[in-house]
């Protein structure tokens, strides 16, 4: 199978494979508008969720057992399961090794209460 070949999880599949993690989630990406709108705009070649920086030590233990990679410039990087460095931001899931990934998780900073949009570093409001 291809390293980067992909079975991502429906909405409703990811939202029963998160039941019972400890910490905010969200699904982000083109099913976060497919959700929105009430319908399906186009196919969707993954599954993004996004999680708040520091929650990475929850997401291990929920996902004990699975392969789950930080994904960081087009090529992945062993994680042990610790808070990673401000850096990176993308993890990939999988149940094994030689299945397809099934979830992209993505980590989302943040501090007093309020969401900062990574690419928008001087502005973390938006304003």
């Amino acid at each position: 199978m291809p390293e980067f070949a992909w079975q991502p999880l429906t909405p409703r599949q990811a939202a029963d494979m998160l039941t019972g993690f400890p910490a905010p989630w969200w699904i982000a990406g083109g099913w976060a508008v497919d959700l929105f709108v009430g319908r399906t705009t186009r196919l969707h070649g993954d599954m993004d969720i996004a999680l708040l920086r520091g929650s990475e030590p929850a997401l291990r233990a929920h996902v004990a057992g699975w392969d789950v990679q930080i994904a960081h410039n087009g090529a992945f990087e062993a994680w042990s399961g610790d808070v990673i460095k401000p850096t990176r931001h993308q993890f990939w899931a999988r149940r094994r090794g030689n299945d397809p990934w099934m979830l992209e998780f993505l980590l989302e900073d943040h501090s007093d209460g309020l969401w900062h949009f990574r690419r928008q570093e001087h502005c973390p409001t938006g304003g």
